[in-house]
């Protein structure tokens, strides 16, 4: 089946471009985001720089996200209606 085998290939192709954009792309953002970071620089306007005694504000530092899992989402899932309710509709990976 030549039409599979072209297919094949051209797919083989995508994923082997995809790999070494990715295994090129991350670390180079990775290394121009610790240099941004190095320098004080802003992560939306990296024209801004910090001044060294910049202490950036305790509302920032909160992980939003985190509290509301561990307050709401993880005593939902654990209580007993949860757990009922997972085993009738488990998640499948």
């Amino acid at each position: 089946m030549p039409v599979l085998k072209s297919f094949c290939i051209y797919c083989s192709i995508g994923i082997l471009f995809l790999f070494l954009m990715q295994s090129t792309l991350f670390p180079a953002c990775l290394t121009l985001n610790q240099r941004r970071v190095e320098s004080r620089r802003d992560g939306l306007l990296p024209c801004i720089q910090y001044s060294p005694q910049y202490e950036p504000n305790s509302c920032s530092q909160k992980n939003i996200v985190k509290s509301a899992i561990k307050k709401y989402f993880a005593p939902a899932l654990l209580s007993k209606v949860g757990m009922v309710r997972g085993n009738r509709c488990p998640v499948v990976t």
